[in-house]
Parts: C-alpha cells; structure tokens; sequence
C-alpha cells in the first residue's frame, strides 16, 4: 500500500515538475517574442517584414507578424493596448489623424518630426525611430498626356478648367486634407467628385471617365497607368515621412532593437518604395521577396 502511494506521489511530482518546466518554456517564448504589425495595404506590410527580417537575423528574438490591421487607428490602438510591438506610421497621419494638429501650426518636417518624438512619447510612451527616407504624400493625379497637353503641372493650373471631372477616394474626402486642400487652395467654381475605391480610380482615369484623382506618391499604380503628379504648389498637404514606431517598454527591455531597425533609417527613396510597390501590386511578387531582395541589395541581409 505505501509503495502503491509512493508511486502515486512520484507520478504526481512529476506531472507537476513536467507541467512547470513545459510552461517555464511557453513563458520564455512569450517574453521573448515581438509581435510587428502593418495596414493592410503593400506598402505598410513591406516595410514591416524588412523589419522582421532584421530583428530575426541580428537577434534571438522570436517575431509575431500581424500584417492585416485595417489602417492608423487599428495599428494605433493596437500599439497602445500592447497588441502590437511596433509597426510603421507616417508623419502627417500622425500629426493630423492622431494628434490633429495641422502642418502650418508646427512647422517643417524636421520640425513636426522633432514635435511627434516628444508628444508621443511623453502621451503614449511610443518611440519614434530613424526615418526611413520616402515620404508618402497625398497629391492629386492626372494622365500624363491630358496634363501634358492642358499645361497642368500643379494644382493652381487646375482652376482654369471647371469641366474636369474629379475622382475621390472616400476616406480622402472625410480626412482633413481634403479640408485643408479646399481652404487653401479656394477654386471657385464647385468641386462633385465621384467616390469610388482607391484602385477603381485609377482604372477610371485610364478610360478618361475622370480626368484628375487622389493618390499617394509611392503607388505603384503611377508606374502601371503613366500618371502625372500634379505639384502641391501652395503646400495645402503635410509630409508623410514614413517612420518606425516601437513602444517604450520594449525598447527598455531591448535597447539592441533601436540600431538593429534603425539600419533602414534614410535607406529607402521614394522610386525605391514605388518600384516595390509596383512590383507587389501588379507584378504579384510576394511581399517577403520583395523584402529580401531589397534587403540584399542594400547589404544589410
């Protein structure tokens, strides 16, 4: 009967000595780990697998990629529940989406970038790392040859044609760039875009059934359909520097993280992201090759 119990108990201790070390295990995993988000857009999620690609290859880190979060806000809030470790964010989305703050009330880019730092840092305890190079501006978009031929070259060279038919993107027109684009720029004649999905627009373009639509200045798009961005000439939108951002507790935890991403910090132009883009949109290349090969070009995989 005691050798009965004895066994019992050694069984138990074991089961129990088992289930401590397989948990010790799942914990350390846990603590170790990263968890990288992105939008849901090519763009977003091609810069945060550079990212992850460096973190795997200069550290014992274990990533978690979330790469589908549906725009700032998710990836945001996501950031501050701490959902997500890091992801990248645009200067001017920070500034007017987050913050809403507008451009003229800050300054340059260098001066909002310096403004972002401090105020998210000191309200939300998220670091803003090195930026990476190109920017991502909202701009307004015609066929090259309609341009070419009715001298548009910037949006002021627009007011002198009240029969063009505008195309918007819906959430273009409910942000505050649209807003600031109508105040600043006061064209007198009324503005009735049609609303339709940011790659209908382009399509739509092409058949001639719009003649100018918004775009952001890295879409791939603008190689695929020979588009010509129209200058900003009276700076009615903010700068979208992308940038990196990581939260405080995980750098604390990991100062290493700083200079391992900041490697990618100025590394990318803008061709270089719209060429990428390009190729992940219409050239159907998968996102992580598209990284890795970028990656190597630079020599910093």
């Amino acid at each position: 009967m005691k050798k009965k119990i004895f066994i019992l108990l050694y069984l138990f201790l074991a089961f129990v000595l088992t289930f401590f070390l397989i948990d010790l295990v799942f914990l350390k995993e846990d603590k170790d780990r990263i968890v990288i988000g992105a939008k849901n857009i090519a763009e977003s999620q091609i810069i945060s697998e550079m990212i992850s690609l460096l973190i795997e290859k200069n550290t014992d880190l274990k990533v978690v990629k979330k790469y589908h979060l549906e725009g700032s806000f998710i990836n945001f809030n996501a950031m501050k529940a701490g959902d997500i470790d890091i992801y990248p964010e645009y200067t001017g989305t920070a500034l007017l989406a987050i913050l809403k703050k507008r451009a003229v009330d800050i300054g340059d880019s260098e001066q909002i970038y310096d403004y972002l730092k401090k105020e998210f840092l000191e309200k939300f305890n998220i670091v803003w790392l090195k930026p990476l190079g190109f920017k991502n501006n909202y701009a307004f978009m015609m066929l090259k040859e309609k341009a070419e031929k009715l001298n548009i070259k910037n949006i002021s060279d627009m007011k002198k044609y009240t029969n063009l038919i505008f195309g918007f993107n819906p959430e273009f027109v409910s942000r505050e760039e649209f807003k600031m684009f109508k105040s600043v720029y006061d064209f007198k004649f009324k503005i009735n875009p049609k609303i339709m999905d940011h790659a209908l627009l382009y399509f739509s373009l092409s058949n001639g059934s719009i003649d100018v639509i918004d775009g952001f200045t890295t879409d791939g798009n603008i190689l695929y359909y020979d588009v010509q961005i129209l200058e900003d000439d009276k700076k009615a939108f903010p700068t979208y520097f992308c940038v990196p951002l990581i939260r405080k507790e995980i750098l604390e935890k990991y100062p290493y993280l700083e200079d391992v991403i900041n490697k990618l910090g100025g590394a990318i132009s803008d061709e270089e992201m719209q060429q990428m883009n390009y190729l992940a949109d219409y050239k159907g290349e998968k996102i992580q090759k598209i990284a890795i090969d970028f990656l190597k070009k630079k020599n910093l995989l």
